[in-house]
């Protein structure tokens, strides 16, 4: 495994609903993979209307090729997903910025099916964000150890 750390955080807010006559926190998992390989994952739990933060650090696999951050729900019923939705911020990637134009392009998937694009993941199925490398065009990875002098 690569011994270039990275990292992915944002917020993530349950929306509200005001024809619910129930009130209910939302659970999602986040996890990072690159190459069909899983790098970091979390349960993030009772997410409500003021949010929670979450933060994912992992190593790449490699330095080229992409990487994918998926919000994944975590219930089962369809119903209580459809009713909880579950908006994703805020992103920030690699502690180096905050990228809201990003924010808009995940797409949610249901069982292999795109059913939307956006930042919010309104029912079962999962959030899908995917970023070529390198994320930031225009600068390189020096390596300092292998780095003429």
């Amino acid at each position: 495994m690569s011994r270039y750390p990275g990292s992915f955080a944002g917020h993530l807010t349950r929306q509200f609903n005001p024809e619910l006559d129930y009130i209910a926190d939302q659970d999602v998992v986040v996890s990072v993979q690159q190459n069909s390989q899983v790098l970091a994952t979390k349960l993030i739990e009772n997410i409500d209307t003021t949010g929670q933060f979450f933060e994912l650090t992992f190593n790449y696999a490699e330095l080229t090729g992409d990487i994918q951050l998926l919000i994944n729900t975590h219930h089962t019923s369809d119903q209580f997903n459809k009713d909880n939705p579950v908006e994703l911020d805020q992103l920030i990637v690699d502690d180096l910025f905050t990228m809201p134009h990003f924010l808009m392009s995940g797409k949610l998937m249901y069982s292999n099916q795109l059913l939307d694009v956006g930042n919010v993941l309104w029912q079962s199925g999962q959030l899908v964000y995917t970023f070529k490398l390198p994320i930031i065009s225009g600068t390189g990875i020096i390596d300092i150890e292998n780095e003429s002098q």
